[in-house]
This record gives C-alpha cells, sequence and structure tokens, in this order.
C-alpha cells in the first residue's frame, strides 16, 4: 500500500469504553439468549409470547387467533414465561462458566 493512501485507523474505530457501543452489543446478545430461548418452546407456547409481547394483542385476541379459550392463553403463558426463565437461568450460567 502506498504510503499516501495510508489511513489512521484510531481515531474512526469505536472507542470499547463507548456506553453506547456496550449497550448495543448486550442488547444484541440479550436478543440472541431471548431468540434460543423462545425456539425451545413448544408452539403453542411460543405463540402465546410472540402474541402478547411482541404483536401486543390482548389475551382474547390471541385465544380467537389461535382458537383456544382465555383461560388456555393465560394457561400457555404462564408455563411459557417459566419455562424462559428456566432456559434464560441455564443459559446464563453455562455462559458464567
Amino acid at each position: 500500500v502506498p504510503e499516501d493512501q495510508i489511513v489512521e485507523l484510531d481515531g474512526r474505530l469505536p472507542n470499547s469504553a463507548d456506553p453506547l457501543l456496550e449497550l448495543q452489543t448486550l442488547q444484541e446478545q440479550l436478543g440472541e439468549e431471548l431468540k434460543n430461548a423462545l425456539a425451545q418452546l413448544s408452539e403453542a407456547r411460543r405463540a402465546v409470547i410472540q402474541s402478547i409481547y411482541f404483536d401486543d394483542l390482548q389475551a382474547e385476541e390471541v385465544a380467537q387467533k389461535l382458537g383456544k379459550t382465555v383461560g388456555a392463553v393465560y394457561s400457555l403463558q404462564f408455563h411459557a414465561l417459566r419455562d424462559l426463565r428456566k432456559i434464560l437461568s441455564t443459559i446464563r450460567d453455562s455462559l458464567n462458566e
């Protein structure tokens, strides 16, 4: 590379102490952990979590969408959240080892 085309990158590279970059990296890691955890749920439990927390639907709307009772939706939500806590705890424990 010719000398006149060499560019100093020190000022152009993100600073590893940059809190916004660290936050973005953390959010990406957490997003991947959540995606992996959701993939381990049953289809019905995953559909309920997706509908309630990501599609912002009410339990009644989810019940109608999935052809289930409202009580079944609440049960699926309860068990899905319990399972997600366990899965995420296991993932975090394995990362800390």
